[in-house]
C-alpha cells in the first residue's frame, strides 16, 4: 500500500491516516496531561526519551507515543522507527504489549533497534532516492542536501550516508519501479559538474 505517496519528504501523516484503525499517535505531552504525570515520569514509564510503542488489546490497535518536545525531524524518525517494530511484528514475537529492553535479552533488543532504524531510514529516505542526492560526494558535502531533501535529523543523515551502499543491495525491482514515480520536492539545484548545491539566486556554482 503506497498511501498515495508520490513525493519526498515523506508525508508520514498519510500512512498514519491510512492505518488509523490499527495505529494511534499520542504525544508525551498529552500522556503527561491526561495522567497528571511529570515529563520525567512519562520518559521513565516509556523507557525512552524519544518514544515507544504499545499494543492495546482492548481496542486491537497499536499506540505510538513520541516525545513532542523534540524537533519535528526527531518526531518523524521516532514514529517511523516505531512503525518498523509494528510492521516487523516484534510485539507478537516477544508476546508483550510494550516492547522494552526488560522483555528480551540486551543482544536481542539491540538487534530489534537496529532493524527498526533500518526500516525508518529506508521509509524516510529510500536508498535509491538518497543515492541521487549523494552524487558520489563525501559525507560532509552531501549531508546538508540529504537532511533538506528528506527532512531528517543530522544523526539520521549520517546513518543514511553510511548505510547507503548496503541498503541499495537489498532494493528489489518492485521497489525501484515504485520509487521512479517519487519526486524529490526539496532537492536543491545542484551543479552538474561537482554536485554541490547552488544557493537560491546564485548564477554560478560556489565551487
Amino acid at each position: 500500500m503506497d498511501c498515495g505517496i508520490d513525493s519526498m519528504p515523506l508525508q508520514l501523516e498519510r500512512i498514519i491516516d491510512a492505518l488509523s484503525n490499527e495505529i494511534q499517535l499520542v504525544t508525551y505531552t498529552s500522556v503527561a496531561q491526561l495522567g497528571g504525570y511529570s515529563y520525567t515520569e512519562v520518559v521513565e514509564s516509556m523507557g525512552s526519551d524519544l518514544g515507544a510503542c504499545a499494543y492495546d488489546p482492548v481496542h486491537s490497535r497499536y499506540i505510538i507515543c513520541y516525545n513532542d518536545t523534540l524537533t519535528d525531524a526527531w518526531s518523524r524518525f521516532t514514529i517511523a522507527h516505531e512503525l518498523g517494530h509494528i510492521f516487523l511484528g516484534r510485539h507478537l514475537d516477544v508476546g508483550t504489549d510494550l516492547l522494552s529492553r526488560s522483555c528480551v535479552s540486551d543482544a536481542q533488543y539491540d538487534e530489534y533497534e537496529k532493524e527498526a532504524n533500518a526500516f525508518a531510514r529506508n521509509l524516510l529516505s529510500p536508498a535509491p532516492l538518497a543515492n541521487t542526492v549523494v552524487r558520489h560526494r563525501s559525507k560532509d558535502e552531501a549531508s546538508p542536501d540529504l537532511e533538506w531533501a528528506f527532512f531528517i535529523t543530522s544523526a539520521a543523515t549520517d546513518m543514511r550516508y553510511d548505510c547507503l551502499k548496503r541498503d541499495l543491495r537489498y532494493c528489489t525491482a518492485d521497489i525501484l519501479q515504485f520509487l521512479r514515480s517519487i519526486r524529490l520536492e526539496e532537492l536543491p539545484n545542484c551543479c552538474a559538474d561537482c554536485g554541490r548545491a547552488i544557493p537560491t539566486g546564485a548564477e554560478h556554482c560556489p565551487s
